[in-house]
């Protein structure tokens, strides 16, 4: 089970300052796809089964990110 939602990420892009930051979180199974998560750390998050496809990752940080079954990588 994820920390976040589709929603509460799309509520931290809003408000959040830039960079995102979303390191260790637990996005797995989470439809992140079409989303602009550009330079956001996403650093040793777990985002197994997540859906990336059409995910703007330019510039983000994705070491130590588990990415198993991940769609759109």
């Amino acid at each position: 089970m994820s920390d976040l939602t589709r929603v509460d990420v799309i509520k931290l892009i809003a408000i959040a300052t830039k960079p995102l930051n979303l390191r260790g979180v637990n996005l797995e199974s989470v439809d992140l796809s079409k989303l602009d998560l550009t330079g956001a750390n996403l650093s040793k998050a777990n985002l197994s089964k997540a859906n990336l496809q059409g995910t703007i990752l330019a510039g983000a940080n994705l070491t130590g990110a588990l990415l198993l079954g991940a769609k759109g990588i």
